[in-house]
Order: structure tokens, then C-alpha cells, then sequence
């Protein structure tokens, strides 16, 4: 586009919009091939239960680094799921979830880790975030005494 000529015949924040409305442009089209290829490496990835767990947990983890939470958790519940000795994924499924806002999942696996923890109080803040998903989800008075346990042994 010639600005110089433009310069002349339109006013210099018209010409300024033009030159916006150019950039944009430009990156658009340049944006797309990336999101291509972001949705055809998510078309690449095995079914979670084809695979064993070591894959699956291996996979959750660049998901989650990547910011896809949500299917992470898909990887995560598989690995869970063939070998629930694996104590540290719970950690990754209850977080998970709660960042997701999914507070009756998140509670349910908070659950577990409280219930294995009982004897130790090690995981206080495992015992806090499940109090906080009771309060989410309606347990108001689970809840209260969660927290009191929470504040007993904090």
C-alpha cells in the first residue's frame, strides 16, 4: 500500500487504522497454520486406555504443561486406573479438577488422599482443599468441621 499517496488524499488516523487493520491481517494468516498444527498433534494422541500407565502419565504431563487440563485429566484417570498404588496422581487428578472448577470431582479425590493421609496429618494442605470443595459443593457443615481439623493440626 502507498502511504505516500495516501498521506496526501486521507487524514493521518485513517491512514493509522489501515496500517492496523494490515498487521492484523497478517497475523492471522500466520497464526493459522500453528493452530492447524496444534489440533493435529491433539489428533495424534492414543486412546488412554491402549496404552499403559507410565505412557499415560507421561502424556498428562505435557498436556498439563501445555495448559490442556482437561485432557490431561483423561491420561491421568487411565494411569490412576491400572495402577491406583500410584498415590502421587491423585494429587495431580484433585488439583486438576479443581482448577477446572469441577469441585465434586476434585472433592471426591481429596477424599481419597485425606483417607489415605489419616494417621500422619503429612498432607495438610490435601485436608484444606478438600474442606474447601465440601464448602463449594454444599457441605457447609462437613465442611466447618474439616476446617477445624484443618486448624487443629495446622
Amino acid at each position: 500500500m502507498n502511504f505516500k499517496f495516501l498521506m496526501l488524499v486521507l487524514p493521518l488516523s485513517v491512514i493509522m487504522q489501515l496500517a492496523t487493520v494490515k498487521q492484523a491481517a497478517a497475523q492471522d494468516s500466520a497464526a493459522k497454520p500453528a493452530k492447524q498444527k496444534k489440533q493435529e498433534k491433539l489428533k495424534e494422541l492414543p486412546d488412554p486406555l491402549s496404552i499403559g500407565w507410565r505412557k499415560n502419565l507421561a502424556i498428562a504431563d505435557k498436556l498439563f504443561e501445555q495448559g490442556s487440563i482437561y485432557n490431561g485429566l483423561h491420561y491421568y484417570e487411565a494411569a490412576v486406573t491400572k495402577n491406583p498404588s500410584k498415590t502421587f496422581i491423585y494429587h495431580y487428578l484433585a488439583d486438576g479438577n479443581r482448577v477446572l472448577r469441577d469441585y465434586k470431582t476434585a472433592n471426591k479425590y481429596y477424599k481419597v488422599l485425606v483417607d489415605m493421609d489419616t494417621a500422619k496429618h503429612a498432607d495438610l494442605p490435601d485436608l484444606f482443599f478438600y474442606a474447601l470443595t465440601d464448602k463449594y459443593i454444599g457441605n457447609f457443615e462437613k465442611a466447618k468441621l474439616e476446617f477445624e481439623l484443618f486448624d487443629r493440626y495446622a
